[in-house]
């Protein structure tokens, strides 16, 4: 008992003196204990990529049409121990929007790390967002189809619950909304169909519309498919459109093939009488001409074979015509040392003109000459020139060309 307290004084002696300099000791020591921790556990940083942006709802009443950055890419810095077990899902990146108003603004994109982990850089601090009013709108809705029939059959009626649908969305959106279309797919169908199709919203373009919502989103369709009857011929009326070049007009008109197979619907069937082929221009025409047109279908006619007709379309002058046979063909500038042959020697001319005219005009006012131009001797093979009293009109000359000999006498 004695030894313990004489070795319990003397520690207590021990520990009263250099008191500073034993605390300055403790203290170092713990300083080095975290250095070494440090050493092995070191603050490092780490690239985090692709952390995508959460956007919150806006007041109600208004809505979001754009958003930007829908992603991030951050740097965290941390404890190595910590970071290397580190999620990119631990991340919670979103930008709060309960204050935001209608039109375009800029707020902050707020991070929320994971516990011993801070953001040391970001690569987007702001967001840019396109807030606007929610409204709806009705539009009429349409039904449209989408395939063919199977062979024989034709679509009929159909029915829709439904003839508006109630389209909701962005104003700036809704506004272009002009139509909504229930597209049916009727590809090989021989009997009635019924069919649950969804709503689409149309622009003014016919495009699809985005970023909006229609209500209903589905409706029912139900389709008629009724079978044809055989076939029928159908003669082709031709239809013109406009009128020749002023002194012309349109001689006659023929269609290739004159009757086409139509097969329709029998009320269609018991009215119609003739097939029309799209118009035919003949406006400022002054000359026959041949082209291919297309047939017209219309109400209750699902086929015509074929498609399409040739139509000839005959313009001619206005006026009288009067024919003059065996003109002889005269040859101008001859060369006078050698002597000229024409073949054949004769033409016929065709003259138009006022009956009056006609009548009074001698054959002899009605030449025909060529043109040799000093040429040297040889065969040429020139123009017709015809000529006719002022009032008149050389219609046409055959042949129109002839073969000068030019031979020495």
């Amino acid at each position: 008992m004695p030894r313990r307290k004489l070795l319990m004084a003397t520690t207590d002696r021990w520990l009263e003196q250099d008191r500073g300099l034993k605390v300055l000791a403790v203290a170092i020591a713990v300083l080095l204990w975290l250095q070494a921790v440090a050493d092995r556990n070191p603050i490092e940083e780490r690239n985090f990529t692709g952390l995508p942006v959460k956007y919150s709802d806006p007041p109600p009443g208004l809505v979001v049409v754009s958003r930007e950055p829908l992603s991030v890419n951050l740097t965290a810095r941390g404890r190595s121990g910590i970071l290397q077990h580190v999620t990119r899902e631990e991340f919670k990146v979103y930008v709060d929007l309960s204050g935001a108003g209608p039109g375009l603004g800029e707020y902050e994109i707020l991070i929320s790390p994971p516990r011993g982990v801070e953001v040391a850089q970001v690569s987007m601090e702001l967001a840019t967002v396109r807030v606007d009013r929610l409204v709806t709108r009705q539009v009429p809705l349409r039904v449209a189809f989408r395939g063919e029939v199977a062979t024989g059959h034709a679509l009929g009626g159909h029915e829709v619950a439904t003839s508006r649908v109630t389209v909701s969305g962005a104003e700036s959106r809704v506004e272009l909304a002009t139509q909504a279309v229930a597209e049916v797919d009727v590809s090989g169908a021989a009997a009635d169909l019924r069919r649950q199709v969804p709503v689409q919203v149309l622009a003014a373009s016919g495009d699809r519309l985005g970023q909006v919502t229609a209500s209903p989103a589905v409706v029912e369709v139900v389709v008629q498919v009724v079978r044809l009857p055989d076939a029928v011929m159908v003669p082709v009326d031709v239809q013109l459109e406009g009128v020749p070049h002023p002194g012309f007009v349109v001689a006659g008109v023929s269609v290739t093939p004159a009757e086409v197979a139509v097969v329709a619907q029998p009320g269609a069937l018991q009215v119609m009488r003739w097939i029309n082929t799209a118009p035919v221009v003949v406006e400022g025409r002054r000359e026959t001409f041949t082209q291919s047109v297309p047939l017209q279908l219309v109400e209750g006619v699902h086929l015509i074979d074929p498609p399409r007709v040739t139509v000839t379309v005959q313009v001619r002058p206005t006026g009288e015509f009067r024919v003059f046979e065996g003109v002889a063909v005269e040859v101008h500038h001859q060369p006078a040392h050698l002597r000229a042959r024409t073949i054949p020697d004769r033409v016929k001319v065709t003259v138009r003109g006022s009956p009056e005219a006609l009548a009074a005009l001698s054959p002899a006012k009605v030449t025909a000459a060529v043109d040799v131009g000093d040429r040297s001797a040889g065969s040429y093979v020139l123009p017709v020139r015809v000529g006719v009293p002022s009032g008149l009109t050389a219609e046409s000359v055959e042949p129109a060309e002839v073969t000068v000999e030019l031979v020495s006498p």
